[in-house]
């Protein structure tokens, strides 16, 4: 039920966001104590996997049902196909890391890693032996995504191991 966390996340804010396995978002406010159900309509009942803050923020990743951008004010969710208006196609979204030039990776259960530049509305995609993706994977089931000191994205796979990405 909604007592299975899933991911853990602490945004700029200090806000502690937890996904839950059906039981949406929840966040925690270490200022005020206060703990809330993050009540999205569009996000009930589904399970979150990730999340990724950026300055204007939040990005929530969900198995089956995409990426969700959640705007620093009281705004509604908006899905990634509407902010990058077109079809992206990041169903199941296992991880995500904004690196330090605010590119947003977004590791997938079985389609490799994405990368998205939310400025200029781009995407990569970077697959195991795939011809039309970037090389530099050893498997597309993604489970973590870390970036070095010295710039380069550590990526754990499930089954493959880790592979660096210099991008």
């Amino acid at each position: 039920g909604n007592d299975h966390p899933l991911a853990l996340h602490q945004d700029d804010t200090g806000m502690l966001w937890v996904g839950t396995r059906n039981g949406g978002a929840s966040n925690w406010n270490p200022r005020s104590w206060a703990l809330g159900h993050a009540r999205y309509g569009t996000l009930d009942g589904s399970m979150i996997t990730s999340f990724a803050t950026v300055p204007s923020g939040l990005w929530i990743g969900t198995m089956g049902r995409g990426l969700f951008y959640k705007a620093a004010d009281t705004s509604p969710l908006t899905s990634l196909d509407d902010v990058f208006d077109q079809k992206i196609g990041i169903a199941n979204a296992m991880s995500m890391l904004v690196d330090n030039s605010g590119l947003l990776w977004v590791g997938t259960m079985t389609a490799g890693v994405y990368v998205l530049d939310l400025e200029q509305r781009t995407v990569s995609n970077y697959r195991a032996n795939a011809e039309d993706a970037q090389p530099g994977l050893r498997s597309n089931g993604i489970m973590s995504i870390m970036q070095h000191p010295d710039g380069r994205v550590w990526v754990g796979t499930f089954g493959g191991g880790i592979s660096i990405i210099d991008h």
